[in-house]
């Protein structure tokens, strides 16, 4: 009689202790606030991106609405958020639109505008409580108000393994004179590597039969071109030529939780002076694809950051 209490004191024991522990496990894997993650983000006009953040699957402090003090042209295109489930939290996006138009004014004030200022995010959760946050930059640049272009687009595409693409075609001849990444970090920090290269038609007539019947893959690894911090302009375009831009993002140079949306701009001038063309032609957008060990590494570098008051 006494080794069956004994046993039945000794199993009491062991369930205590094991729902203590997974008590203890389940805390330690909590955020308590949501986790905003870093964005970098240069709009353009009428421009879009997702906000993301990472909160508790069980909790009643989750995001339910945001504004941006900041900026009240950016307003929540969908109110209910796209998530993904983690065990013990969600990775939720918003998509974020401008509908305001950034102007174009003269190149003293655009210089201003182009440059990166906080993201400042005010959050409102579902328990009542509100908070604001700062998660990144914005960088906001004024539109392009072309007429007569000289240099068309014919094609372009991106994959999922990073690489992407865009070809465009010369109606006449023209001055290449410029061509700037947004987001000059991402090639400096080697995070993306954005590659150009002009053919004449008659060497690369595949380039204009792609997609259609068959022709050179650009999303091929094998196909780059010259780097793009090496061009020497101007670079001049006759009639019928072509120029294809191709990028490849490196992930393993990317923290798990960075955010970045980014385009490159092309400057064009009339081979006499007389005009000037400016065109957004490849849009490189990184999103975050999280693992759980990545989110596990967020919610402990999180509440390590909070143990000490950060």
């Amino acid at each position: 009689m006494k080794r069956t209490w004994m046993a039945a004191g000794i199993a009491v024991l062991a369930a205590a202790i094991s729902w203590t522990w997974n008590l203890w496990h389940y805390h330690q894997n909590q955020l308590g606030e949501p986790l905003f993650l870093d964005h970098h983000i240069d709009l353009q006009r009428q421009g879009f991106f997702d906000l993301y953040y990472l909160e508790d699957l069980n909790t009643e402090h989750k995001v339910m609405q945001v504004n941006f003090p900041d900026n009240p042209e950016l307003k929540v295109q969908h109110r209910m958020p796209s998530c993904n489930a983690y065990t013990y939290q969600q990775l939720c996006s918003l998509g974020i639109v401008s509908h305001t138009e950034i102007e174009v004014q003269d190149t003293a004030s655009n210089q201003a505008k182009a440059d990166a200022k906080p993201l400042v995010v005010q959050v409102m959760f579902t328990d009542g409580a509100s908070k604001i946050i700062e998660t990144g930059t914005i960088r906001q640049l004024p539109g392009n108000e072309n007429n007569d272009m000289p240099v068309n687009h014919t094609s372009s595409g991106s994959s999922s393994n990073g690489t992407g693409f865009s070809s465009l075609h010369a109606d006449r001849p023209v001055q290449w004179v410029d061509a700037a990444l947004q987001n000059t970090s991402l090639i400096e920090s080697g995070k993306l590597d954005v590659y150009a290269e002009i053919y004449n038609n008659h060497v690369r007539p595949e380039l204009y039969s792609y997609g259609h019947h068959g022709g050179v893959d650009p999303l091929d690894p094998k196909e780059e071109g010259q780097r793009l911090e090496e061009l020497q302009f101007p670079l001049s375009l006759n009639k019928g030529d072509a120029i294809q831009i191709r990028y490849r993002i490196n992930r393993n140079k990317f923290e798990p939780d960075e955010v970045y949306y980014t385009f490159l701009r092309m400057t064009f001038q009339d081979v006499k002076g007389e005009g000037t063309w400016e065109d957004d032609v490849v849009h490189v957008n990184r999103y975050p694809d999280l693992t759980n060990t990545d989110v596990r590494e967020l919610v402990k570098e999180r509440r390590s950051a909070n143990e000490k008051g950060l």
